[in-house]
């Protein structure tokens, strides 16, 4: 990783004291603090909804499970012909960082990400950047 950002004191000169805060960020226009949330936001990534038959039901029922595969750009490096897509993840997928930084991050990302419960647990899907496959088994 690159040196951590350093202080300048009054006469220009370094004073080599990290600077953990961009005391200027707030005073920058609201358009351009969105863009750089978006910037932190997860690429698009592949939501697979697996639907399957209930052969226990009395009556002919389906269930479809939604899960995130991976990130897209890893999923179109593999041959979907030998991959078996169900349960399967090509990479770890956290939740979109910009939930967790502050409210305005937060806000800003959950107008784009939604939750989805599944069988696997809670994630967040953005409908403009992810993408959905559906298979059956």
């Amino acid at each position: 990783m690159g040196q951590p950002l350093r202080t300048m004191d009054s006469h220009g000169g370094g004073d080599h004291q990290p600077a953990d805060t961009f005391h200027l960020f707030p005073k920058l226009p609201n358009e351009l603090r969105l863009m750089i949330w978006e910037c932190a936001w997860p690429g698009p990534r592949m939501i697979e909804g697996v639907t399957c038959e209930d052969e226990e039901a009395e009556e002919y029922t389906e269930a479809t499970n939604f899960h995130i595969a991976g990130s897209l750009s890893t999923l179109l490096e593999q041959d979907f012909g030998t991959r078996i897509l169900e349960g399967e993840r090509s990479e770890e997928c956290p939740p979109p960082v910009a939930l967790q930084v502050c409210h305005e991050s937060r806000k800003h990302t959950l107008s784009q990400y939604h939750i989805v419960e599944s069988m696997a647990g809670p994630f967040y899907v953005n409908p403009y950047r992810d993408c959905r496959l559906e298979s059956r088994i």
